[in-house]
């Protein structure tokens, strides 16, 4: 029950963590830094959630899914090019596009894990056969 208590601080760390450092590494190399920041977020919330949950790890990565997606669309829905952009200042989708990307790659990642690690070895068939 406490590892339960513990997911959300763990998580907000790795959210803030993955975005400053984004933000630190980005910032001076691209002109418009926010989608990868957003990418790389969403996808640090989603694989953290899934690393640290105690059980139910692929159920807790779709509800950190879920609930960063709103997140997401609640901080981005008013997001506009940058200044330098031919379009500077005009509204546009494109960060909430790519970050809900980034959220659903680390969750289809964490799906295939989680199936890698739900299947049997092929020692343990091997076993099975011989025994």
């Amino acid at each position: 029950m406490a590892r339960w208590l513990w997911l959300p601080w763990e998580v907000g760390i790795a959210f803030f963590v993955s975005s400053f450092v984004a933000w630190a590494l980005l910032s001076n190399l691209v002109n418009w830094p926010t989608p990868a920041i957003g990418f790389l977020a969403a996808a640090a919330v989603v694989v953290a959630t899934y690393a640290r949950a105690p059980t139910h790890r692929l159920l807790a990565a779709v509800c950190s899914f879920a609930l960063g997606a709103i997140v997401a669309y609640v901080l981005l829905r008013g997001a506009t090019f940058p200044e330098n952009h031919p379009r500077g200042y005009e509204q546009t989708s494109i960060p909430l596009l790519v970050t809900l990307f980034g959220g659903v790659v680390a969750l289809l990642a964490c799906g295939v894990h989680a199936m890698r690690r739900g299947a049997p070895s092929n020692k343990s068939l091997e076993r099975t056969r011989e025994g």
